[in-house]
């Protein structure tokens, strides 16, 4: 289990090493023992205490897509929802793509993304810890996959025209280290496209926020300020239209000192206090985002019966 893995040590922050900080938390979604800390300098929440590198590589390689979604390999309906993801992050980043080059998928997941990048016609490299999922990967979509970590790929793995990490960073001890790596692959006029959860998003349920495989979590504003810190400049960094996400467009350039971001850690510390479950349950929107979940499991689900291959499908996916 994942909370068996934690060290017995205290943190401080791993954005900006503050150790000022407010308890968000003291279970996980499951109800199991997880401390999450809210950071009163930079508004960063961690898990408490973090575990270690090998730990997390045992965790990742082998357990984790089995704990978070009870397979080895992805399902049909699976592969429907990751799909138009995909290609949702694909329109959201055609401004900024280049037309040809390497591109580095990180965190790839079950690959849809890289996929549909491939169609796009980049030169695509995948690179994904879980065993069962890079099998997949290679065996399934036809896409080159390195099974592993970013802290794997040797320099001359690059440079990368781009590269995309969309929901690693929150499952990173040190998201600077993490960046610095990704900034040192890049090309000096590469691109980098992050997404994470959005720790301030209000309509989530209070009891259902913390994940034990999420170690820190991210708003607009201190993610930015981690990209700054890895010597990465903002093209873009904002909330997704329902808030519930983060979005950041990063290019190589100077690295920063971290500052204090002590106005959004009050915002977020007193949201903490104005959380309830009633307070969940009476939101319009809650409801709203409720009625088109459902909605949505059901066009899979019958989607799911016309499905050949996860191949096939994302080959036939129209990107628009």
């Amino acid at each position: 289990m994942m909370s068996d893995f934690m060290q017995e040590t205290r943190s401080t922050c791993p954005l900006c090493g503050s150790a000022q900080a407010t308890v968000a938390g003291r279970l996980d979604r499951h109800r199991r023992p997880l401390t999450t800390l809210l950071c009163l300098s930079c508004g960063l929440y961690r898990s408490d205490p973090l575990p270690s590198p090998e730990q997390l590589r045992a965790f990742y390689e082998k357990q984790y897509r089995l704990e978070y979604k009870g397979v080895a390999k992805p399902k049909a309906h699976h592969v429907l929802r990751a799909a138009r993801a995909a290609r949702d992050r694909l329109n959201w980043l055609l401004p900024h793509l280049p037309d040809t080059g390497p591109w580095l998928d990180a965190g790839a997941g079950s690959g849809e993304f890289a996929f549909l990048m491939q169609r796009h016609g980049l030169d695509v490299l995948a690179l994904e810890p879980n065993q069962g999922y890079a099998a997949y990967i290679r065996d399934d979509l036809g896409i080159p996959v390195r099974q592993g970590f970013i802290e794997d790929l040797p320099t001359s793995s690059g440079p990368f025209a781009g590269i995309s990490c969309f929901h690693v960073l929150e499952h990173h001890p040190d998201p600077v280290q993490a960046l610095s790596r990704f900034r040192t692959l890049l090309a000096p006029a590469g691109l980098l496209a992050v997404e994470v959860p959005n720790s301030g998003f209000a309509h989530i349920h209070p009891r259902n926020r913390f994940h034990p495989a999420h170690l820190v979590h991210f708003n607009p504003a201190n993610l930015e300020l981690a990209a700054h810190a890895a010597g990465f400049v903002t093209i873009e960094c904002r909330a997704s239209r329902d808030g519930g996400i983060v979005w950041g467009v990063f290019r190589p350039g100077p690295a920063h000192t971290v500052h204090p971001l002590p106005g959004a850690a009050g915002l977020l510390a007193a949201q903490e206090r104005g959380r309830s479950v009633a307070r969940y349950y009476v939101s319009p929107r809650v409801w709203g985002r409720t009625m088109i979940r459902v909605a949505r499991l059901g066009f899979e689900r019958c989607r799911t019966i016309a499905f050949t291959s996860s191949r096939d499908y994302l080959s036939q996916l129209p990107l628009r």
